[in-house]
């Protein structure tokens, strides 16, 4: 499995995992994603793409076919230097980054 992948389903892992712990949580995240997952984990989310999140039920199924990752699945020593301390996502041609006041 590639490390974008691995990082994408660790980041997905975690707000699913608050979001099934915390109601409140949960119905923020529907509202305000960035907000809520700033607020939850607190840092700061640099994100430079829209998050859309929906809620399955027992009768409805999401598949998501995420973008294809950069080729190179590497990350630059300035990329690197962003997220020292927290955790980086990258999401087709986007990114996500999450770090640590």
């Amino acid at each position: 499995m590639s490390s974008y992948l691995e990082s994408r389903q660790a980041f997905e892992a975690k707000v699913i995992e608050k979001a099934w712990e915390d109601a409140e949580f949960r119905s923020e995240l529907k509202s305000d994603p960035k907000a809520a997952i700033e607020k939850a984990f607190g840092g700061k989310a640099q994100i430079n793409a829209a998050i859309k999140v929906v809620e399955e039920t027992a009768n409805e199924m999401y598949l998501v076919i995420p973008g294809n990752p950069d080729a190179t699945g590497e990350l630059s020593t300035e990329d690197l230097e962003s997220v020292a301390g927290g955790w980086k996502v990258e999401i087709g041609a986007t990114t996500c980054c999450f770090t640590s006041d």
